[in-house]
């Protein structure tokens, strides 16, 4: 059952209703003009020791490195080189494309070879674009559940997380009111998401960090390899506690 606190956010709706107008022309001006950036360039795991633990990373465009120029500078390698000195972990493997949802990402994990066998840790990075496709509660936390069950299995030995669903309202490219209207539907994803990883005894790993205009790539939408470096070093600090008990 949705919480309380989840299904109060609703009434923030009611003062942007007058303004939905003003926020579907907003959101057809972002996608139309909003600058396009490239998936970050060159190998999209490093394998130093093929029987030891990997670091797994799953996920949309961020995961895929947009806002990098290459993926050594992107979040996944920047994520493992914060989580590799207190760990077992050697390798590390990313899993992303750009645009995908939830469900597009278990659609290719349903079609894709095998994942890598030695996972030691898994990373899950989802929620903007099931905020922008407008994912229904139900099918966001039935697509994860979905998804999980096409991994290794969660343990205490493979741990899995999920980091939190970004909070659009903070994101440069969007105007007034359309990022208040976003903001909220990402936030009401990310409750969702949380008390799903209560109910599955997964780990859900909050941002703790502002996300400045200079940590943020040109389209305004992706970090930048700083912005990268920064959530990396946010989220490893959270998981290396985890990860030490």
């Amino acid at each position: 059952m949705l919480n309380v606190r989840l299904l109060l956010s609703y009434l923030g709706y009611l003062p942007l209703l007058p303004l939905m107008p003003l926020i579907i022309a907003q959101g057809r001006r972002v996608r139309r003009d909003t600058v396009r950036l490239p998936e970050a360039a060159g190998a999209r795991q490093s394998i130093s020791d093929p029987q030891a633990p990997a670091l797994l990373h799953l996920g949309e465009s961020t995961v895929a490195g947009v806002g990098a120029e290459d993926f050594s500078q992107a979040f996944t390698a920047a994520l493992f080189r914060e989580l590799q000195p207190g760990t077992r972990l050697r390798n590390w493997a990313a899993i992303g494309r750009n645009g995908v949802t939830a469900a597009g990402l278990l659609s290719e994990l349903q079609n894709a070879e095998a994942v890598p066998h030695h996972t030691g840790v898994i990373v899950i990075t989802l929620g903007v674009n099931d905020t922008t496709a407008f994912t229904t509660l139900s099918a966001w936390r039935n697509n994860l559940r979905q998804l999980v069950r096409h991994l290794p299995q969660p343990s205490q030995q493979r741990p899995l997380f999920f980091t939190q669903v970004p909070d659009m309202s903070g994101f440069p490219a969007l105007p007034l009111p359309l990022n208040l209207f976003l903001g909220l539907r990402s936030r009401q994803l990310d409750m969702a998401l949380q008390q799903l990883c209560r109910e599955q005894q997964w780990h859900h790993v909050a941002l703790t960090m502002k996300v400045p205009p200079q940590l943020m790539a040109d389209d305004g939408y992706h970090p930048n390899q700083r912005g990268y470096q920064a959530w990396a070093s946010s989220l490893a600090a959270t998981m290396n506690r985890i990860l030490s008990r």
